[in-house]
């Protein structure tokens, strides 16, 4: 491996806490930076990787529904129903730390791919991976909720320098004849070689800001709010310049510039299909005035003339406008224009207030703003304001550390802290297999309410990122992973024995802090004494009649029941 990209790795590996034997590194590695550009939300590479323990040609497997990575059939099933017409994608990945493209390595990697999506697999897999296959059954089971087939993506990643070679690109072509033969995925199967360089280069686009420069001359220049929004501009612009503005150099569409789950594309409803519609008749020309246009939002704008540039921006509002428009740019021509706001701003409290006036037309669910409520920026100052070398932080938007040189594993962000919370304080580690969504519909009242401690959600994740340390390290065996929640509901009664209490505060008592956090808090931060901890809960889940490998383990309600047993609660 040559120097830099093994200087890239390590970054990695420091800043996540991967530990271990470098081809597992390297493997968790390019997981990562692969799967980083699929997925808006922040997700664990380690529910990434298959190739332990002698899997056959895949070391990486993803699904991702509208940019979500999906790790269960619970969790995928909430987000087919949470969304309308979703588009599906499927990732294989096989790494190698050698310096050079091995063509019965590609052919390995081909087979099993082949084999893992065919209705009968013939290969021994491993358990881990046979969850992995039902996972896949479950989404093509359910493809008819889908807009389309899902896309598959196929990555071969080594350390060698990627040259152009007849051999390779001959088996190449058979292995996706093979696959396209399973009638499973869209036509355009992407495979796609990655040597040194090209790994490099995916490493460093992380975090990176979007840019967009554009001519913008029918514009109208609005007058300035104080320091809150410097600049904003009202005009039209050419549909072929938003289309230019939406998509990557690949012509695919950026989903991360949609903010969140306002992004969501709603497929062929009466709306999207009135303005397919329009873009295909006569009138297209008239589309500018038919049609409530796009809000962009960003954190920089400069403008020369006739023309702008625009730095960390997102699209609030006209999401189903641009998704038609991009699916219809075939159809563009230089007379179709769309009416455009364009506001420069980097308040947040602002953003929040465009956020909900600009999209009225459609239900915005308060799930989808909640990193602008009060509570969440003051639970992100109250993680800031812990001092202590090895704190933690908190993400209420999506991947808005990235660019930053936090540890990536010191990272909370709002899908964790709710798995978190609800696991220890409602006792409900069955359900954090099940999407963001879903849980906080759930639980939406007895979550992140004014009068809680922020120490309580600050305790909980802490005690969590203990229990992923102890595992990590090989403290405890790799196999607890999936019950990793059901371990932080059982803490807190062990933590009853070495506190003398019978029973926790509640988390809107005033004595919270100083009378349980702050001692919880304390032990925890002697992370050996925490081992210790984790260690004697995994022996006593050892006692259970539960086979710790089963596949649906982590939803049980049975096996939580008996995990609450051993504290003689039932």
């Amino acid at each position: 491996m040559d120097r830099i990209t093994k200087s890239y790795m390590n970054d990695f590996c420091n800043s996540h806490g991967v530990e271990g034997e470098e081809y597992l590194k390297y493997e968790h590695f390019i997981n990562y930076i692969i799967i980083e550009q699929y997925s808006y939300e922040r997700f664990s590479f380690e529910d990434l990787n298959i190739g332990d323990k002698g899997t056959v040609g895949i070391d990486g497997f993803a699904i991702l529904i509208n940019g979500i990575f999906v790790d269960s059939k619970e969790n995928l099933l909430d987000v087919l129903q949470s969304h309308k017409e979703p588009e599906a994608q499927v990732v294989f990945i096989q790494t190698k730390t050698s310096q050079k493209f091995d063509i019965k390595d590609i052919g390995n990697f081909g087979w099993a791919v082949t084999d893992f999506i065919s209705e009968n697999p013939t290969i021994k897999w491993s358990n881990e991976v046979l969850e992995k296959i039902d996972l896949f059954g479950t989404l093509i089971e359910n493809s008819s909720q889908l807009k389309s087939k899902p896309t598959c993506h196929l990555f071969f990643a080594t350390t060698a320098k990627k040259v152009d070679d007849p051999l390779r690109e001959s088996k190449k072509n058979s292995i996706l004849a093979d696959i396209s033969n399973e009638n499973v995925f869209q036509e355009n199967i992407e495979f796609e070689f990655l040597g040194a360089s090209e790994v490099q280069r995916n490493y460093k686009k992380i975090g990176k800001k979007y840019k967009a420069k554009f001519n913008f001359p029918n514009k109208v220049i609005l007058p300035a709010v104080g320091d809150k929004i410097p600049k904003s501009y009202l005009g039209t612009i050419p549909a072929k310049t938003l289309v230019d503005i939406i998509s990557d150099g690949n012509g695919e569409i950026i989903s991360e510039i949609f903010y969140d789950n306002v992004r969501d594309y709603q497929g062929g409803n009466k709306v999207n299909t009135e303005i397919s519609t329009t873009l295909k008749s006569e009138n297209k020309s008239m589309f500018f005035a038919m049609n409530n246009g796009v809000t962009i939002i960003s954190e920089e704008i400069h403008d020369s003339r006739d023309s702008v540039e625009i730095e960390g921006y997102q699209i609030i509002n006209g999401c189903q406008t641009s998704n038609v428009i991009f699916e219809n740019r075939d159809e563009l021509t230089d007379e179709v224009f769309v009416p455009i706001r364009l506001i420069s701003t980097s308040d947040e409290t602002v953003m929040s207030k465009i956020i909900r006036a600009t999209n009225r037309q459609t239900e915005v669910k308060e799930q989808d703003l909640i990193a602008f409520t009060d509570f969440q920026k003051s639970l992100e100052d109250y993680y800031l304001s812990v001092e202590h070398p090895h704190k933690l932080y908190y993400e209420r938007r999506a991947k808005q550390f990235n660019k930053s040189n936090i540890e990536k594993k010191r990272i909370v962000d709002k899908n964790i802290q709710i798995k978190a919370f609800t696991s220890f304080f409602h006792e409900r580690p069955d359900m954090a297999t099940r999407y963001f969504g879903t849980l906080f519909n759930q639980f939406e009242d007895q979550l992140f309410k004014k009068d809680h401690s922020y120490s309580a959600y600050y305790m909980v994740s802490y005690l969590l990122f203990i229990i992923d340390e102890s595992i990590r390290k090989g403290y405890v065996d790799r196999k607890y992973r999936k019950v990793k929640y059901f371990i932080l509901m059982m803490i807190k009664y062990e933590l009853r024995e070495l506190l003398s209490i019978e029973s926790e505060p509640k988390v809107n008592a005033k004595k919270f802090d100083s009378t349980y956090c702050n001692k919880v808090l304390l032990k925890a931060y002697k992370h050996e004494d925490l081992y210790v901890i984790i260690n004697n809960i995994a022996r006593k889940i050892d006692t259970l009649d539960f086979d710790i490998n089963d596949r649906d383990i982590g939803k049980s309600k049975n096996f939580k029941e008996s995990c609450l047993d051993i504290y003689s609660l039932n």
